[in-house]
């Protein structure tokens, strides 16, 4: 959650060279971890062009330590995201599902801790400054 709001500068402040790619490892000692993956994969499969500010509001009430059913029904109204519906797709499992192929990512790779990046398959510290050294060599490389 610390690591968000350096992830949304770096996005834009190179937006022609940084994608971001997310995958979920919820901690299982963090009693909000689970719930939020599981609500935050159904938002992706449920209203797509809805899941990055989703995922943005995630990450704030972290940050804010409001993470709880409260909050997420404050999210869904704000976002216009029907939480019925919601509740329904992660009662189907399928948002389980994708949590946990996720998971499987980082166990197949033998990953453990999180935050973890990569800049083209290459683990980087997750640390801003080595995150933007590396940033600025694609950048300086892909210059003719």
């Amino acid at each position: 959650a610390r690591m968000h709001p350096v992830v949304i500068q770096l996005l834009r402040d190179h937006p022609d060279t940084v994608r971001l790619v997310f995958k979920m490892k919820p901690l299982l000692f963090h009693p909000e971890a689970l719930p939020a993956a599981l609500r935050w994969a159904a938002v992706i499969l449920q209203a797509p062009d809805k899941a990055w500010p989703y995922f943005d509001a995630l990450f704030e009430g972290k940050l804010a330590g409001r993470l709880g059913a409260e909050y997420y029904r404050e999210i869904e109204q704000r976002l216009g995201i029907d939480s019925i519906a919601l509740a329904a797709r992660i009662a189907s499992g399928a948002p389980a599902a994708v949590v946990s192929r996720d998971v499987g990512e980082f166990d197949r790779r033998g990953l453990n801790g999180t935050p973890i990046f990569f800049i083209n398959d290459r683990e980087v510290s997750a640390v801003q400054e080595f995150l933007e050294y590396e940033i600025r060599k694609i950048e300086e490389a892909e210059q003719p």
